[in-house]
């Protein structure tokens, strides 16, 4: 696992491999499906499941309805408890485009943006839980 540096360096081990994990699968780094997690009960090292997909800025969002556009994944996580990160994938950012993101049920996420201005963009979702 790759390591933080000397700047970054947490006190709990767990929450350590945690952030790593979490960063390294932002940067794509990361080639599992599993993500370590903090350690759970009795020192157990529970582990999220992730999920990700690509969109692109036209026909993934449909028709504009009320005023935005939608997209709806089906992560099948099985877990409300989930962590979304919506990249641009023309800046490779963190999409600020985005004006909600809703957990629907267990294994559903749904992310809008406004459809005046068009706001869609091409990106890419990143779903842990």
């Amino acid at each position: 696992m790759p390591k933080l540096s000397n700047r970054w360096q947490f006190q709990d081990r767990n929450l350590q491999d945690f952030v790593v994990s979490v960063l390294s699968l932002l940067n794509g780094n990361l080639d599992s499906t599993n993500v370590p997690l903090l350690a759970g009960i009795s020192g157990s090292r529970p582990v999220a499941k992730q999920f990700t997909q690509t969109f692109n800025a036209t026909t993934h969002w449909g028709s504009a309805s009320g005023g935005y556009y939608n997209i709806s994944f089906a992560h099948n996580l099985g877990n409300l408890a989930v962590v979304v990160f919506v990249f641009d994938l023309t800046t490779g950012q963190i999409a600020t485009q985005t004006d909600r993101v809703s957990v629907t049920d267990l294994n559903t996420v749904v992310i809008r943006t406004l459809s005046a201005p068009d706001l869609r963009f091409a990106g890419r979702v990143v779903i842990l839980g």
